[in-house]
């Protein structure tokens, strides 16, 4: 046999090795790669947290701020209705004719002043003492007229009593308008307004059923008990939505006058 000669039980381990090394430098390779494919994915998860984090952040300062500004609204709603507390609303009075305001000459003077065309404190004196037996003198700061003129529409009366006890005692006596065009009523502002008028078929439903319904202010209760409007139903795909009936004519509401 040569010297030089490899027998063949060398060359298979040989070659045996030389596969294994082969296939260990292709698992080090891939290893390598998941090393920094796992690095790369430790970054990403590192920058999703600080986005969640900062979400979380902001999240809750527009939480805190929402809070703020729902309180701050409340607020601003409660410091309207104390400036209203005074204030009663009278509807159904006959309006004069003409514009609201006219300038008159003083007779001594001769200068011309604009003044209004209406004596709404008059009006309210007179309904008050004719119609309501209301034998106090009315101490009101001041009244007039809500909103534009409008042919053929009566527009109501606001009046400031410079005693909230006497505002009182004469809507206590608006029973006897009971079959009148003219009622009374307090001022609120329009979002309590809102809020009451929604609120106003489940007070009648009450008072038709014998129980004792009271607003105070957008709050009603319902024999001493704070009513709570139930979670609304979720619309079914076959029930038609809210509006005009079928077969009703376009325009046909009736308007009903709410407490």
């Amino acid at each position: 046999m040569a010297a030089n000669s490899v027998s063949p039980g060398f060359q298979n381990e040989a070659l045996r090795y030389f596969r294994a090394w082969v296939i260990f430098d292709s698992l080090e390779k891939v290893f390598r790669d998941l090393h920094e494919d796992v690095k790369n994915l430790k970054v990403r998860l590192d920058d999703i947290e600080e986005s969640q984090t900062f979400i979380n952040r902001k999240f809750e300062e527009t939480r805190v701020y929402h809070t703020d500004l729902s309180k701050l609204h409340d607020d601003v709603i409660d410091l309207k209705c104390r400036s209203m507390r005074e204030n009663l609303l009278f509807f159904g009075i006959p309006e004069e004719g003409g514009p609201d305001f006219v300038d008159r000459s003083d007779p001594t003077t001769g200068i011309s002043e604009r003044v209004p065309n209406e004596d709404c404190i008059d009006k309210l004196k007179t309904l008050a003492s004719q119609k309501l037996d209301f034998t106090e003198n009315l101490l009101i700061d001041r009244a007039h007229r809500i909103g534009p003129k409008t042919t053929g529409k009566v527009r109501p009366i606001v009046a400031k009593f410079n005693q909230f006890q006497q505002k009182e005692r004469l809507k206590k006596k608006s029973n006897k308008l009971k079959g009148s065009n003219i009622y009374i009523s307090d001022q609120y502002p329009k979002e309590v307004q809102e809020v009451r008028r929604e609120l106003w078929p489940i007070w009648k439903k009450a008072r038709d059923d014998k129980k004792r319904a009271v607003f105070v202010k957008d709050k009603l209760y319902i024999d001493g008990v704070l009513y709570k409007c139930p979670d609304p139903p979720v619309p079914s795909a076959n029930v038609q939505a809210p509006g005009n009936p079928r077969g009703a004519p376009k325009g046909a509401h009736t308007r009903k006058r709410h407490p």
